[in-house]
């Protein structure tokens, strides 16, 4: 039997995005360096980031069940922290969501 890597299953869970919605993954992917950061700098380290640092918070405190958020948000004196590799999974989550549409 021939197993799959863990690239080649999570390529089949997420769904085929446009070639624009990559560029825009890719883009955001190079402009933040830090593997973690604090959300309120989210639009100095990245300018092609589509969403303001304030629709973030918002969106991380909705209560609403459809609102694609950021997973594994630390909070450190009382600033939320996202991780790198979350914010994309959350963009690229959310992307494929309005590509549906």
């Amino acid at each position: 039997m021939i197993e799959k890597s863990a690239v080649q299953n999570k390529a089949e869970e997420t769904p085929q995005l446009s070639p624009l919605a990559e560029m825009l993954i890719r883009a955001v992917d190079k402009e933040i360096v830090p593997e973690v950061f604090a959300r309120h700098n989210i639009n100095k380290l990245s300018p092609s980031f589509p969403y303001n640092h304030r629709t973030m918070a918002n969106r991380d405190s909705s209560k609403k069940g459809d609102v694609v958020r950021v997973k594994n948000t630390t909070v450190i004196g009382g600033r939320p922290y996202y991780s790198k590799q979350s914010l994309l999974a959350m963009l690229r989550e959310d992307l494929a969501r309005k590509e549906k549409r």
